[in-house]
């Protein structure tokens, strides 16, 4: 059971769900949110979901929370444009947060607006980044695979082990935040 009462699904090191892209639509606006209540069960986190390119070195797109030391946690944002032939997967905003995520529920949501990124835990915001010269047409080369608390083989060090997990993608244009 999740937290308030809702439906929950567990994922271990060991859970494998993923969709090729043939089976996966992902419809992302220009600005969108993306939220998730998870319970992270090691500090070390990983990545809560991840579209990865067809050779599985590259994270297009993805959400990751991962331990920074004893008393925070790191939230990332990866969004990585194929079309510029990049080496590396690109974290286009990270934040902070303190009291560590791990042991306990946390509402996570990533706000992306313009050139700016906002993360809020439990309703409260953490902090905006901004992203200089943002694509705004978020695509993903065919052959992509979407993953579920983890990012493919060649992320092993990135598994999510969590207690629960939900996500939804809304338009910006419906959705509230407490303000700024």
């Amino acid at each position: 059971m999740g937290k308030d009462g809702y439906p929950a699904f567990a994922f271990n090191a060991k859970s494998d769900v993923q969709l090729s892209d043939e089976h996966f639509y992902l419809p992302l606006w220009s600005d969108f949110s993306l939220f998730a209540i998870v319970k992270p069960l090691q500090p070390q986190g990983g990545f809560l979901f991840a579209i990865v390119s067809p050779s599985g070195a590259l994270v297009q797109f993805g959400l990751r929370v991962a331990d920074r030391g004893s008393d925070s946690s790191k939230v990332q944002l990866y969004y990585t444009d194929y079309r510029s032939w990049p080496s590396e997967s690109a974290v286009i905003a990270e934040f902070g947060v303190s009291p560590p995520l791990a042991g306990s529920w946390n509402r996570l949501t990533m706000k992306v607006k313009d050139d700016r990124v906002t993360l809020l835990v439990e309703c409260s915001p953490q902090g905006t980044v901004t992203v200089p010269n943002r694509v705004r047409d978020l695509t993903f080369q065919d052959g992509s695979t979407f993953y579920l608390a983890q990012a493919g083989p060649e992320f092993t060090d990135a598994k999510f082990e969590v207690g629960t997990f939900l996500k939804t993608l809304s338009n910006l244009s419906s959705y509230r935040t407490p303000s700024l």
